[in-house]
C-alpha cells in the first residue's frame, strides 16, 4: 500500500520494479478510499520448503538501483487466498514476511529530511526542477542532514563537471588546431573555477561570492570563443551543461548563507 508525495521524481522514466517469480501473475495497482495504492508484488505457496532457501534467495546481489524519491510506503498486507493445499504453520508465514521485507527494504527511496532540504535549496535556482535533479543524482544527497551537507554534495558535484568540462576543451583543442589557443584558454578558465567552488568563505560570508568567481570564469570562456570567432556547437553545449550544475551548487551555497 503506497502513496505518492507531491514532488515525488523518478517514478514516471524509472518506474518501481519489484518482482517475484512463481507463475504468471501481473501486479496491478488498485486505489483505495483512504487514498494509497494497493499494488499486488504476487502470489506465494510454499510446499514444505525450509527457510534456508529463503535466505540463499535475499543474499543474492540486488540489481543497480535509480535513485527515486516522493514514494511512501504505508504498509505491507499479507492476505491468505483460498488454495487446494493450506498453508499450514507459522514459518509459513515468517517466511513470506521475509521475503515481503526484503523487497521492501531494498526499494529505492529518499529520506524525508533529505528531500525537504533539498527542495529549500532549489527555491534559490532559478530552474526548480532542474536543480532537484542535479542535486539528488548525487547518490548521498538524499540522506544529507542539512543545506550545509547539501551545499557540500552539490560543490563536489560542480567541482567533478568543472574538470570535465577543462579536459573535454583541452582534448577539442588536439582536435581543432586552428582554434587550439582558444580552446587552451577555455580549459584553464574550468580549471581554476575549481578552486573557487569550496566552502571555504563561508564563515565571512563570503562563499557565495568566491562561488560567483567560478561563473566569471565560465564567462570569460564565452568571450574567448567570441572574440577569436569560435563557433562549436559541441562547445556551446558543454558550457550551457556546466552552468546547470553551476546554479544548483550556487543555490545550495545561498541558501545555507541565508
Amino acid at each position: 500500500m503506497v502513496k505518492f508525495a507531491g514532488r515525488a521524481y523518478g517514478l514516471d522514466t524509472l518506474p518501481p520494479q519489484i518482482s517475484e517469480e512463481g507463475g504468471n501473475v501481473k501486479s496491478l495497482g488498485k486505489e483505495r478510499e483512504d487514498e494509497c495504492v494497493e499494488i499486488e508484488l504476487g502470489s506465494f505457496y510454499n510446499d514444505g520448503g525450509d527457510a534456508k532457501e529463503v535466505e540463499e534467495m535475499c543474499q543474492k546481489e540486488v540489481p543497480g538501483e535509480h535513485l527515486k524519491g516522493g514514494l511512501v510506503v504505508e504498509g505491507i498486507e499479507l492476505r491468505p487466498k483460498k488454495m487446494v493445499k493450506t498453508m499450514g504453520s507459522k514459518n509459513r508465514i515468517m517466511i513470506f514476511a521475509a521475503i515481503f521485507l526484503h523487497l521492501f527494504l531494498h526499494f529505492p527511496s529518499q529520506t524525508e529530511a533529505g528531500a525537504e532540504s533539498v527542495s529549500e535549496v532549489c527555491k534559490q535556482s532559478q530552474d526548480y526542477q532542474s536543480c532537484v535533479q542535479i542535486l539528488t543524482s548525487h547518490p548521498q544527497t538524499p540522506s544529507a542532514s542539512g543545506k550545509k551537507a547539501i551545499a557540500e554534495k552539490a560543490l563536489a558535484l560542480a567541482r567533478k563537471e568543472s574538470v570535465d568540462t577543462s579536459d573535454f576543451f583541452t582534448g577539442l583543442a588536439h582536435r581543432n588546431p586552428a582554434s587550439k589557443t582558444v580552446l587552451e584558454k577555455c580549459a584553464s578558465y574550468f580549471k581554476e573555477a575549481v578552486t573557487f567552488l569550496n566552502l571555504k568563505g563561508l564563515e565571512g560570508g563570503t562563499a557565495s561570492l568566491d562561488v560567483h568567481y567560478a561563473l566569471d570564469d565560465a564567462e570569460s570562456c564565452e568571450s574567448a570563443l567570441s572574440s577569436g570567432h569560435v563557433h562549436i556547437h559541441s562547445a556551446t553545449a558543454r558550457i550551457l551543461k556546466w552552468k546547470t550544475v553551476y546554479e544548483a551548487a550556487e543555490a545550495a551555497v545561498i541558501a545555507l548563507e541565508n
